[in-house]
């Protein structure tokens, strides 16, 4: 249109848009804010993205083996009924199969009809279908977004708050944008727990919501430029920012049978830029605020800044987002993400395959950030169902998911897969649910102390084995119960049911390791009823190895 003064041409109308902002500020008139663009849309999207999860896990499992091809690595075989049933278990409801549902899946049918889902694919399904499906994900949330610590002020709201919304199956924009602008008081809106859990410091607030899910650690940016990453503190306050005109405070004391009452407010944005700027910064350096990266903010009609804030993080073209869910949801169901640490994506950690978790943050968002939609893409592809076992002359892998990761179970996971296995409860009466669920909240308390060094540990990778867990699980209350044979449990129900040593050994070991015992195994506990004076304390001793066993302490 400017032909060869089109130069010439720019320079002018970038002239008239700063004479236009001085004339603006001297006026006391709201400066225009250029707003950021770079998540309004969802560029380059395939057109059918997020419309069909087997499509979408098989091409992550085609594109997997592609990367193996070329790195000459050959996949271990595909893992048992029995391990898949446990490792499925475990990781979408939190728990081990009774014995009865792993018996049940081992020997069901493979399917007959081309158009039935595979047996596999069926316990996927009834597992998402199960209330344990959103207790779990909410446990498992709780502890990435406050840490393990779930009596703290809020953590019990807001696990409240995620159980709903995983049993709605919320999208995760939604449900992300609930925690972040809810407000109204603890009685009526479980929402508030996450922001009532950082009372008031918006410091923390910040670096939580920027490494949980957008996978940038901007913490250290809180006090100096960061030495390694392109963050300034006014990067680091422009996102603090966001989060200044929110209060949250107590309005009612916990008195005797009376609840404490929280109440969560977020004050309406000023109307001129530089009277916010004044509201979010106090004493500090006047800044707006500013999305990570990103513009400054720009006025956004009647939207609350922490509206405003979540609206442009959780936009389906924002890549942090998208990508962030993806990772996490990788380590957490395979152990092993596309870049580790999992939360930290920087100019080191560089994704092991880039277009392969660009390609999945599409799928997701282009599901309309469904989250069942994706633990369906990743259990169902043949990442998930490799054995543990590596192939022949392959070493440890964790780039190329050629084997399944052994994983240790998070204190959440222990506790459940203990209660399942030993079948006790410690209520004193099953169907008092109050005393059940202030017994597991004790066990939880007990095994969160022993299995972590650092009280904010959020993720499994977190933990480690050391001698108060081991201690804990030897020689605790539960454990003594669990093989009391005269107590209610698993030992004394089996005794009572089966006669026949084949029978009382292979339900012990469907309760615990959720597959029948091998000869070997059979032979050497055959040896030990057999050589002992005390037959019931004998059938004793064999469950408490198998519950002390590493092959039940970890997924594998």
């Amino acid at each position: 249109m400017f032909g060869r003064n089109r130069g010439h041409g720019l320079m002018f109308l970038l002239a008239l848009v700063s004479l236009f902002s001085v004339l603006a500020i001297a006026l006391g008139m709201t400066a225009p804010v250029l707003a950021d663009k770079s998540t309004e849309a969802a560029p380059d999207f395939p057109p059918d993205a997020g419309q069909d999860w087997k499509k979408a896990s098989q091409w992550l499992g085609d594109q997997i083996e592609i990367k193996r091809k070329e790195a000459k690595l050959s996949p271990a075989k595909p893992c048992t009924d029995a391990e898949f049933c446990r490792r499925a278990y475990l990781d979408i409801i939190g728990t081990l199969p009774t014995r009865q549902e792993a018996r049940e899946f081992i020997a069901r049918p493979a399917k007959t009809d081309r158009k039935a889902p595979t047996k596999r694919e069926a316990l996927i399904e009834e597992l998402l279908a199960r209330p344990e499906y959103a207790e779990n994900w909410a446990r498992v949330w709780q502890r990435i977004l406050t840490g393990p610590n779930a009596d703290y002020n809020g953590a019990v709201l807001l696990q409240t708050h995620l159980r709903k919304s995983f049993a709605q199956n919320a999208p995760w924009d939604e449900l992300t944008t609930e925690l972040l602008t809810a407000t109204g008081r603890s009685d009526g809106n479980a929402a508030i727990g996450f922001m009532m859990y950082f009372d008031n410091n918006n410091a923390n607030v910040a670096g939580i919501v920027s490494k949980v899910f957008m996978g940038q650690q901007i913490q250290c940016a809180q006090c100096h430029n960061h030495p390694y990453e392109k963050w300034t503190m006014d990067d680091f306050a422009g996102m603090q920012h966001f989060f200044a005109l929110t209060r949250s405070r107590r309005i009612q004391e916990p008195k005797k049978g009376i609840p404490e009452i929280w109440d969560v407010t977020e004050s309406a944005v000023p109307k001129n830029l530089e009277a916010l700027k004044q509201a979010v910064s106090g004493e500090n350096k006047p800044l707006l605020p500013k999305y990570l990266g990103g513009a400054e903010y720009a006025l956004d009609g009647d939207a609350k800044l922490r509206q405003s804030f979540a609206k442009w993080m959780t936009a389906p073209g924002n890549k942090w987002y998208r990508e962030m869910a993806v990772n996490r949801y990788m380590q957490l169901l395979l152990g092993v993400g596309f870049v580790t640490p999992v939360d930290d994506f920087n100019s080191l950690s560089k994704p092991t395959f880039p277009e392969i978790l660009d390609r999945m943050g599409k799928e997701f968002a282009g599901s309309g950030f469904d989250l069942k939609f994706l633990i369906r893409t990743i259990c169902n592809s043949e990442l998930y169902t490799l054995s543990s076992v590596p192939a022949r002359k392959t070493k440890e892998d964790r780039v190329y998911f050629s084997h399944a990761l052994i994983r240790r179970l998070m204190p959440e996971q222990m506790v459940f897969a203990l209660m399942t296995a030993t079948d006790v409860d410690g209520s004193g009466d099953r169907h008092d649910a109050r005393k059940a669920e202030a017994y597991k909240r004790e066990l939880l308390r007990h095994f969160n102390y022993a299995y972590s060094d650092d009280e904010t540990a959020r993720d499994v990778d977190d933990y480690s084995g050391s001698i108060p867990q081991a201690l804990l699980i030897m020689n605790g209350a539960l454990m003594a119960t669990a093989t009391d044979g005269k107590a209610k449990n698993t030992v004394q129900q089996v005794l009572k049911e089966k006669g026949e040593f084949n029978a009382r050994l292979e339900e012990l070991y469907l309760a615990t390791l959720s597959r029948f015992p091998t000869e070997n195994e059979s032979a050497r506990c055959k040896d030990l009823i057999q050589k002992s004076d005390n037959e019931v304390q004998a059938w004793e001793d064999i469950f408490w190895a198998l519950l002390n066993c590493t092959e039940f302490s970890t997924n594998h």
